[in-house]
């Protein structure tokens, strides 16, 4: 199972090759090669300065979440107050 780009493994084929030792990991694609766009859902890139990222790090442990929740939650309360609502939007 070396060319996963042109075969689907199916999950029992890697609980076995996993059950005998066997490495799995050229068996499955990568997060970016699997990622699902989500109807409505766009991806976008943002650089941010260091200080911000660090910031954002630190709020998003103090509240148990990830920093793109945390970001995701931020712009949804910042859009909210200037009168934005996700439902006018939907297309």
């Amino acid at each position: 199972m070396s060319d996963t780009s042109t075969k689907k493994v199916k999950a029992r084929a890697i609980e076995d090759a996993f059950d005998q030792g066997t490495s799995v990991l050229g068996m499955m694609k990568s997060n970016a090669e699997t990622e699902v766009h989500r109807k409505g859902t766009q991806k976008v890139n943002i650089n941010f300065p260091s200080w911000m990222v660090q910031a954002l790090d630190e709020e998003a442990n103090r509240l148990a979440i990830d920093r793109q929740a945390l970001i995701k939650m931020l712009l949804d309360e910042a859009l909210k107050q200037k009168g934005y609502q996700n439902n006018k939007y939907k297309g």
